[in-house]
């Protein structure tokens, strides 16, 4: 419930959270939870708006015959309840539910159950949320074989995980510290937070704003690595646990702050990331997600680029030029300028000896991906000969060579493919006759059972999914690669008629939806940006990448700016002109079935 007093522009938001054992949801619960509230304030408002998605529990009948009472009841102008379209608005509502599950899941890590209703009030009684970032910093001085290790902790009320916290996260730590290093190797997990194209040039800069060298970032694929920060995190949870035995709450950071501070080695602080920056579009590296090992050159041949490859010494760079890189961003990539409290600092240092290693012990190095011709053979200085037979190439196992589609497995007969074929676009010819991949199952099962397939060649319900996401990018590509070529042949002489009105639910028909009519050009240029996307994954082209595209062309007088559509209408067209391929596509597959003389039976 958003409130404000006159002449007051902030408004104060209450949270009315009800749990119950009733799990019934519809009108009658909903009046309920909604009466409740009124119970509980002292000030009820003189009027109300209601906002909530569309679900059968809200938008009905019966809660609009109740909201018919609520003067006579209350004494509460109701002046109106818009229903949004449920998965199409996002609210504030959404974000409190995802702080409430944040909230129960640290509630339960840090050693307390949820066994009913009243733990959870337990759980969540203290929200707003806050999150907690660590960065572990070694250190070493030379001729010293121990190294030093900093735990620099932040815990901040902006739970948004994303690229700018982390910058800020690290921004902070150089603030912290007296003696900045040289030069910097990071190591992490690939969570999204880290791994990003916004992260990768913002390290770019770290040479002009820090002076300090990003010699490279090394990824590690998230639960199947463990370091030293996970032993970091469970000694904040057990100190944690211990501060709440002995009597204490951890209602705020502050807390925190008083719950941890004697883990050796450690600096916390609160810290708030400066959000003013500029919304920007940021687009891809290409092939960012295969690519583990980063760095970044000031000097040689590639200073000023990035470079990345996909496990360290393992496959070649790809450099990313300076001339690529600034075609990623229009705005200026910005320096963090966070809000830091002055951290409480440990009285104890937290030093680990490095490990001895034997220098002088002989082994043999076998370099897999190296371009030298071993034939099999690998010789040792007791001259034994090894014969390798190994089928797959080298480097076989990197992520960067796995191709989708050409995965091993039992191979599917020409007659199953066939019968799924057929299912899969009498769906898009006819939503109402869509086929999950159970549905095909049960379909080719039935068919088994009165004879017509041997049951041994049925395949799993799992190899049926594989196959309906392979198949769906395959005939996404091959329909984009037939109107291409029916641009150039009709010279672009598209027309897309849509009606005044098309936009009201009530007047939406399938197959008859219409609008604003956008140019031929326009038209045009959209199907390109979609099937560009089509035809290559990493070309895929948002509502918003469409509409940035067109306002480019505009700027260098390619297109009139008057005809440019606006990004929603952009959006609607891509629904429907994605749903007019699949039609089209499965009517030229049905056609080209019956011309092969495929004997289909549903």
């Amino acid at each position: 419930m958003y409130t404000k007093q006159e002449n007051d522009e902030k408004l104060n938001i209450a949270a009315f959270d009800h749990w119950s054992t009733d799990t019934k949801q519809d009108a009658w619960f909903t009046a309920s939870s909604l009466h409740a509230v009124f119970e509980i304030m002292s000030n009820k408002p003189k009027w109300i708006i209601l906002i909530s998605d569309n679900g059968p529990h809200y938008h009905n009948t019966e809660m609009m015959l109740i909201m018919a009472h609520w003067k006579e009841w209350y004494d509460i102008e109701v002046r109106e309840w818009i229903f949004l379209e449920a998965g199409e608005a996002k609210t504030a509502i959404d974000s409190h539910h995802a702080q409430i599950v944040h909230a129960i899941k640290r509630y339960v890590r840090i050693g307390f159950e949820i066994k009913e209703g009243n733990d959870i009030e337990k759980a969540i009684k203290d929200l707003r949320g806050w999150t907690l970032h660590s960065i572990l910093m070694y250190t070493k001085q030379e001729n010293d074989e121990k190294l030093n290790i900093a735990a620099f902790d932040h815990w901040s009320t902006d739970t948004k995980q994303d690229a700018w916290f982390t910058a800020s996260s690290l921004h902070a730590v150089f603030e912290i510290m007296s003696n900045k290093p040289k030069w910097i190797i990071l190591i992490s997990d690939n969570g999204p937070h880290y791994h990003n194209t916004e992260m990768m040039l913002i390290m770019a800069h770290w040479k002009e704003w820090y002076d300090i060298e990003v010699r490279e970032w090394i990824f590690l694929e998230a639960g199947e690595a463990k370091t030293a920060i996970d032993s970091h995190h469970a000694q904040i949870v057990h100190a944690i646990k211990r501060y709440v035995r002995i009597g204490f709450e951890i209602k705020e950071g502050n807390d925190i702050e008083k719950a941890i501070k004697d883990l050796r080695g450690i600096s916390i602080g609160e810290l708030n990331p400066n959000r003013e920056k500029l919304d920007k579009k940021i687009k891809s590296l290409v092939g960012i997600s295969n690519l583990n090992k980063w760095k970044w050159s000031i000097e040689g041949p590639f200073a000023g680029y990035i470079q990345a490859r996909p496990l360290p010494k393992i496959g070649n760079y790809i450099n990313y030029s300076p001339a690529q890189i600034e075609k990623l961003s229009k705005s200026e990539t910005i320096k963090p300028k966070p809000t830091l409290s002055t951290p409480i600092n440990s009285q104890s240092t937290w030093i680990v000896p490095i490990s001895n290693f034997d220098t002088n012990s002989k082994r043999t190095k076998i370099d897999t991906l190296s371009n030298e011709n071993h034939e099999g053979n690998i010789n040792t200085e007791k001259n034994f000969t090894i014969d390798i037979e190994f089928q797959l190439m080298s480097g076989w196992a990197l992520k960067a060579n796995q191709k989708f589609g050409k995965r091993g497995g039992a191979k599917m007969s020409k007659r199953i493919i066939t019968l799924l074929q057929g299912f899969f676009h009498a769906g898009n010819a006819n939503k109402s006759d869509r086929y999950t991949a159970h549905d095909m199952l049960s379909e080719l099962n039935d068919m088994a059972t009165s004879g017509e397939l041997d049951p041994e060649i049925i395949p799993k319900v799992e190899t049926i999914e594989n196959w309906i996401g392979r198949y769906s990018a395959a005939c996404k590509r091959e329909m984009a690669a037939i109107v291409l070529e029916r641009q150039e042949q009709m010279n672009c002489d598209i027309k897309f008629q849509l009606m005044s009105g098309w936009a009201l639910k009530a007047n939406q028909k399938f197959g008859k939806r219409g609008g604003a009519k956008m140019s031929k050009r326009i038209i045009t240029l959209l199907q390109g940006f979609f099937h560009a996307g089509n035809a290559n994954k990493s070309d895929r082209y948002t509502a918003h990448d469409m509409l940035s595209e067109l306002n480019d062309m505009a700027t260098s007088g390619e297109l009139d700016p008057e005809i440019i559509p606006k990004v929603e209408t952009i959006e609607n067209w891509i629904g429907r002109y994605s749903a007019a391929c699949k039609r089209e596509m499965a009517a030229i597959v049905l056609e080209r079935q019956e011309q092969m003389n495929c004997d289909i039976s549903k």
